[in-house]
């Protein structure tokens, strides 16, 4: 027995071993190959996911960015509207004002006082007159400080001198008409 040769089978054997090394090496590199595929291809699904997502963000973001601009124009037109509500308001309030201070003019000057002029300013008005006698000008400030609708009654200046025939004083009257009553 000794002289059976076993080269030719340790040949095929080895053969055989080196093509099975050989499919799984092989197998091993496709399989690695294959992975590397997949989580490249895995990288670059979400690589786009995510570029979409960003793409539908800023879209959202120029809708909202549009929805604020309507918004900031909406406030800023309601903030115009309730100025010029406020300015009516104020308007009405200050003709009432005028209204009441020449309803009253008559009721508030005794006679023997004659107005040569009235200014009104906001709610600050100004008499000036001429009369008689200086007690005209102090019933007519009693007046004035009897009523609900004026204060802050100042008699400026009076005077003394023959401006007409029956006039002998000139005087300066001023007062404050009251914004709520």
């Amino acid at each position: 027995m000794s002289h059976i040769n076993l080269l030719p089978w340790r040949a095929s054997l080895k053969k055989d071993r080196q093509r099975k090394r050989l499919i799984i090496a092989g197998s091993l590199f496709l399989v690695a190959l294959s992975i590397c595929y997949g989580w490249r291809v895995s990288e670059i699904n979400a690589v786009n996911l995510e570029n979409q997502r960003c793409h539908f963000l800023q879209i959202e973001i120029k809708k909202l960015d549009q929805q604020l601009n309507v918004i900031h124009a909406i406030k800023t037109e309601k903030q115009r509207v309730i100025e010029h509500a406020q300015l009516i308001k104020k308007l009405e309030k200050q003709r009432n004002a005028v209204v009441r201070l020449f309803n009253w003019l008559p009721k508030i000057t005794p006679s023997g006082i004659a107005l040569t002029s009235v200014s009104f300013t906001k709610n600050h008005v100004k008499i000036i007159g001429l009369t008689e006698n200086n007690r005209l000008v102090s019933d007519m400030v009693r007046s004035i400080e009897q009523t609900q609708w004026f204060t802050e009654v100042t008699l400026p200046s009076i005077t003394e001198g023959k401006v007409t025939s029956t006039k002998r004083y000139r005087f300066a009257l001023n007062f404050t008409l009251k914004s709520t009553v």
